[in-house]
């Protein structure tokens, strides 16, 4: 029997049925390529990082940002502490600031999600209480850098606790780990695992070495990444 034009209500459900079968087999190659896109987004942040830091310290006779300093204020969540810290003025744009899958991931309040680690430019007393981290530890210029491409400065940190890795939860712009794995950690919402990124280990944060070079690491790097102590 001839029809008219149109499709019957069977002929629907099949073309519906076909395109959810397509999108299915295709949902894991547009989610490689979102986290992908994402991961080079967040290197090329960390990288215009990188070249503000070298700036401060072509400036600053190579004397590192102080830490403390770098961003002021406290949770991740603060645009005015992100915009009085001394490393704004040599940005001046808080997308360089923001990885894109901690905003995703994490905190779609964040405005920024990179951290210092807290061995740049130390006070005299901060850390006087953390023995062989204390007072006369802090990296101030860069000729006490034994490796510049093999310690990182700027990183991504972990706003949740990591199984074996972190027992604290905070992101206020300075990753502190003297005593790793027992207090902060680096992050690891890039590639993670199955299931609930706060409940396994798997993933990488990226980092900015002291010599400029961007490239990312897993959680139980942070001690052999942060600090000259491991070396």
């Amino acid at each position: 029997m001839r029809r008219d034009g149109g499709f019957t209500l069977v002929e629907l459900l099949v073309i519906v049925a076909i395109i959810a079968i397509l999108l299915s087999l295709l949902a894991p190659s547009f989610t490689a390529i979102l986290l992908r896109v994402e991961m080079v987004n967040c290197q090329s942040n960390l990288h215009q990082i990188g070249v503000a830091l070298s700036q401060y310290q072509s400036a600053h006779d190579n004397r590192f940002m102080p830490f403390r300093q770098w961003i002021r204020g406290g949770w991740y969540t603060d645009r005015n502490g992100l915009h009085d810290g001394l490393i704004y003025p040599y940005v001046l744009n808080d997308e360089f600031f923001l990885c894109p899958t901690f905003k995703r991931a994490c905190d779609p309040a964040a405005v920024r999600s990179y951290v210092m680690t807290w061995n740049f430019g130390c006070t005299e007393t901060y850390w006087w209480n953390l023995g062989d981290w204390g007072e006369g530890k802090s990296i101030d210029t860069v000729l006490q850098v034994k490796n510049p491409a093999a310690l990182g400065i700027v990183t991504e940190e972990a706003t949740y606790t990591i199984p074996g890795y972190s027992t604290f939860t905070m992101n206020d712009a300075h990753l502190v780990a003297p005593d790793w794995p027992y207090r902060d950690t680096m992050a690891n919402f890039h590639y993670p695992g199955a299931g609930d990124i706060r409940t396994q280990i798997e993933g990488v944060a990226n980092v900015v070495f002291v010599d400029g070079h961007v490239d990312f690491n897993t959680t139980d790097k942070t001690p052999y990444v942060l600090t000259q102590k491991w070396y």
